[in-house]
């Protein structure tokens, strides 16, 4: 019976390729006549229409098929579903800013990107850094700089060998080198985040991190606070993860390879995680009436803390043995959270004792 699904499934996406790859060529059909309505064909136009069609090599033919579906099909997210699934099929391209691994894997181009000015923008990141943590060291308040590796440096293993190469960028050792030179507090998490034993730190088709991948950093963060007594003094609450059910992938890259209904077919499917919330274990005692209202940890970040999903937030209230103030954001990179907490009312009426600053190496080159 499952065979016999699985046939009917191939058949019907069969012919629904063939059928995209028709509107597609009548829409590209259309489109040469538009341009060719105005007079009869220069006899180098002639020539040139009978050599072998060089879009379908270097990809110009497909983004023509863009621009027609996108403007006058009136099946245009089915025709971009299959135009995106012959991409996927046939050149192993997405359609937009992301990069196409072995076995489905997607990456952000921005983690490949090279620009100009990246020595220059490597330079006024890590002196922003050096200055929060001067401002945070003035107030007798630990910094600790949790750099995380891109997912295409630690999943290189997964890349055509020319975006592997890419992938090295050498922001992230250098990074590293410059902060440490500097006695800034960082925390390499290279090693917590390679895959061990088929278990990956990264989702597939997400830019994220799984919650095993930041229960491994938040982990690496903790030991590395105790062993330079970074957590003495602090307020030690008794934490313990607990399951809070499924909670749904979808991946954030697929947006770059709108397939659709087709994404099962073509063995993308979508993925989960068990999300966990942090509860104060049983006999711990609760604050006082008069007690003075304290921030032992404060996260600073990206959506690689804020989502839930990943339960970064709650691993390190795990780890650390004390609650964690969020105020990370989504979509606004790790610099701009800072600047905002630091000039916040929250921090100045109840400055934290340690902050934990998450930041991924992409956002300290890109422009």
């Amino acid at each position: 019976m499952a065979r016999s699904t699985g046939s009917a499934s191939s058949i019907i996406f069969i012919a629904a390729l063939a059928a995209g790859l028709l509107l597609t060529a009548a829409g590209l059909l259309g489109f040469a006549g538009e341009e060719t309505s105005a007079g009869p064909a220069q006899p180098a136009a002639r020539h040139a229409a009978r050599r072998p069609p060089a879009g379908l090599i270097d990809g110009s033919m497909t983004a023509v098929a863009d621009s027609v579906i996108e403007q006058s099909h009136p099946l245009r997210a089915a025709a971009l579903a299959i135009l995106a699934a012959g991409r996927y099929l046939f050149y192993r391209e997405a359609l937009g800013e992301a990069v196409v691994g072995r076995d489905g894997v997607l990456f952000t181009l921005e983690e490949f990107e090279r620009h100009p000015a990246d020595d220059r923008v490597l330079v006024e990141r890590l002196e922003e850094i050096v200055r929060v943590r001067d401002a945070l060291g003035e107030r007798e308040i630990a910094l600790v700089v949790a750099i995380l590796p891109s997912k295409a440096r630690l999943l290189s293993g997964d890349l055509p060998a020319r975006w592997a190469r890419l992938a090295d960028h050498p922001r992230y050792d250098e990074s590293l080198t410059r902060l440490r030179e500097r006695s800034v507090h960082v925390v390499d998490a290279f090693e917590s985040l390679e895959t061990r034993g088929g278990l990956r730190r990264f989702f597939a088709r997400d830019t994220h991190w799984t919650p095993q991948g930041a229960a491994a950093v938040a982990g690496q963060i903790a030991g590395s606070a105790e062993r330079a007594g970074l957590l003495d003094g602090i307020d030690r609450i008794e934490y313990q993860r607990v399951a809070d059910g499924e909670a749904a992938v979808p991946g954030d890259l697929m947006r770059f390879l709108p397939v659709g209904p087709l994404r099962d077919a073509l063995g993308l499917p979508e993925e989960s995680a068990e999300a966990y919330r942090a509860e104060e274990a049983a006999g711990t005692p609760g604050p006082g009436l008069f007690d003075e209202i304290t921030i032992p940890v404060a996260l600073v970040g990206t959506s690689f803390s804020r989502d839930r999903r990943w339960g970064f937030e709650a691993s390190l209230k795990v780890a650390l043995s004390a609650d964690v103030l969020n105020v990370a954001e989504v979509g606004e990179g790790p610099f701009e959270p800072m600047r905002a907490y630091l000039a916040g009312e929250t921090f100045v009426g109840v400055p934290p004792q340690i902050v934990v600053w998450e930041i991924p190496e992409r956002y300290l080159t890109l422009p």
